[in-house]
């Protein structure tokens, strides 16, 4: 068996959604995305041997404010920058979570403003579930994260966020 990185170009544009992408191989992974030449790539990490099959894999796709039903479901792949928008690819590969139909939850990404160095506070009116993303825009440093809707509007909240030393935003302690 031998393992290998391979891109599947994603149309996005302007129109996010679900994207299915169709793989032979017996083991994979997406691993991120990218974007060449202004064309944005699905990197998938695929196992090949004698056991190869068609597999289909689900990729939902969202710009930032768009709402995501049921995120806590599907898992977080990548953030990419193509022209003037901000896309968010997630796997929905998970059989078990697309077959329950109803929507119980809805999510929102949203972006800030952050420092490069120290800390900052993120005043949030939805309850905070992970960061998603950091990276410069127009010479800010700016964080994605992933926000639960709550009815209501909920409850204002405080998180601190810092960049360490890697340059990767997490929460602070």
């Amino acid at each position: 068996m031998s393992k290998n990185i391979v891109e599947y170009p994603m149309s996005v544009y302007d129109s996010p959604g679900i994207r299915y992408v169709t793989i032979c191989c017996e083991e994979f992974k997406p691993i991120g995305v990218v974007v060449k030449d202004g064309e944005i790539y699905l990197r998938v990490e695929v196992e090949r041997g004698d056991g190869d099959t068609e597999h289909e894999l689900t990729i939902e796709i969202y710009g930032t404010g768009h709402i995501i039903p049921e995120a806590e479901k599907i898992e977080y792949i990548d953030t990419v920058e193509s022209g003037c928008f901000i896309w968010h690819f997630f796997n929905a590969d998970d059989e078990a979570a697309m077959e329950e139909t109803e929507v119980k939850r809805l999510y929102i990404i949203y972006k800030y403003p952050i420092a490069e160095t120290g800390s900052t506070e993120l005043r949030l009116e939805h309850k905070f579930v992970r960061v998603l993303h950091s990276a410069m825009q127009n010479g800010v440093r700016m964080v994605w994260v992933l926000l639960e809707l709550v009815q209501g509007g909920g409850q204002e909240s405080v998180r601190t966020v810092c960049v360490n030393e890697k340059g990767k935003v997490e929460l602070a302690e």
